[in-house]
């Protein structure tokens, strides 16, 4: 039986160490993220799947998942899948979709902005109108921002998904610079319920 030679043993040495490392690149990224993120909370419907290998999770969808025309600029109306950035606006204690735009606006002490991406591209619908009016063009884009995925509990999926329908429920994400988001927990009228491990 032939041995492997020296640098076929080198090679794949170094191979297992890049992937090792870039593994290791991508869990620092998101505890680095969870632990010193900013914070905002937004309300979420979840829908409960559920999944054989970890448990139970839910599938949260927020108001701002549909993003409606007059919101989005011509550079983002492209008919394929695209990244960009939507913004909220702090208004009390709430957050609220305040906009779109192709490029990363520079956050406020009010404002911050999450990378997104579209499902399937904008499309256009025609609103009706009374006889004789030209119907203005309007539409929406269903987005998506990576925290659209929860794992909790097994067993405690549907409860949630009843707290959700009672609008009760709500996300705690964590957003870096760049506005890239992760779920740092789940909260129920307010209070802390579900925490998001670091490791």
């Amino acid at each position: 039986m032939m041995l492997p030679s020296r640098k076929w043993l080198i090679a794949a040495l170094a191979v297992a160490g890049l992937q090792t490392a870039a593994i290791g690149h991508m869990v620092w990224d998101r505890v680095q993220l969870l632990r010193s993120g900013r914070q905002i909370v937004l309300p979420i419907v979840p829908v409960d799947p559920r999944s054989l290998f970890r448990g139970d999770y839910v599938i949260l969808s927020y108001e701002a998942s549909r993003v409606p025309a007059r919101l989005i600029p011509a550079d983002v109306k492209s008919a394929a899948p695209q990244w960009f950035y939507v913004t909220f606006e702090q208004k009390g204690e709430a957050w609220q979709l305040a906009g779109v735009s192709g490029v990363a606006p520079s956050p406020t002490a009010t404002t911050i902005s999450i990378r997104a991406r579209t499902l399937h591209g904008w499309h256009e619908i025609r609103v009706p109108q009374a006889a004789g009016a030209a119907a203005p063009i309007e539409g929406d884009l269903n987005i998506r921002y990576g925290i659209e995925s929860y794992f909790v509990p097994e067993g405690k999926g549907p409860a949630l998904e009843q707290t959700a329908r009672d609008g009760k429920l709500a996300a705690l994400i964590a957003v870096d610079a760049r506005g890239n988001a992760a779920i740092k927990g789940l909260m129920i009228d307010g209070r802390r319920v579900y925490d998001e491990p670091l490791l």
